[in-house]
């Protein structure tokens, strides 16, 4: 979802037929911040490939999305 909506905000074709939270999505953050979600996305899969605690990852995915969104 998070790169579909990075790809249509660069005028690309995503993958898949896009649906309402692609759009959404495109409509509300820059490539900037779709960017630093998708990173901080990859850092909490990294974490749980780690076995870290989940509630944890949880905690550390909303904070950093919630920063990004501000940003």
């Amino acid at each position: 979802i998070l790169r579909d909506a990075l790809v249509e905000t660069a005028a690309g074709k995503p993958l898949r037929d896009t649906d309402k939270t692609v759009f959404s999505l495109r409509r509300r953050l820059t490539q900037k911040q779709l960017l630093a979600l998708m990173d901080e996305t990859q850092s909490e899969l990294d974490a749980l490939s780690r076995n870290a605690n989940l509630n944890l990852i949880l905690t550390c995915f909303c904070s950093g999305a919630s920063e990004i969104r501000r940003s």
